[in-house]
C-alpha cells in the first residue's frame, strides 16, 4: 500500500496544483486598439478692413463635401473643432 502511495500522491498533488492554478494567469492580450485620433481645434478672429471686430459666419467644407458651421461671437473670434482630414475654409 505504501509503494501505490508513494506513487498517487505526487500525482494527486501536481492535479490539485495545475488545477489551483488554471484561470490565475493573466488575461491573454485584447488586439491593441489604436486609438481615434483626437479632433483638431481652428481658431481665429474675423475683423473687418478697418480691424473692427464683426460678427460671421463660417462655413468648412471636408474632402467628402460634408459642411461644418460655426459662428463668430462677439468679439469676432470662433473656435471649428475639426477631426483629422483635409478642409476648405
Amino acid at each position: 500500500m505504501r509503494g501505490f502511495l508513494k506513487k498517487v500522491i505526487p500525482i494527486a498533488l501536481t492535479a490539485l496544483f495545475c488545477v489551483s492554478f488554471v484561470g490565475c494567469g493573466e488575461a491573454p492580450a485584447a488586439e491593441a486598439e489604436t486609438p481615434a485620433p483626437e479632433p483638431g481645434k481652428v481658431r481665429g478672429k474675423v475683423l473687418t478692413d478697418e480691424g473692427n471686430m464683426t460678427t460671421a459666419g463660417i462655413i468648412v467644407i471636408d474632402a467628402e463635401n460634408n459642411a461644418k458651421r460655426v459662428m463668430t461671437n462677439a468679439y469676432g473670434g470662433y473656435t471649428l473643432v475639426l477631426d483629422p482630414g483635409d478642409y476648405t475654409l
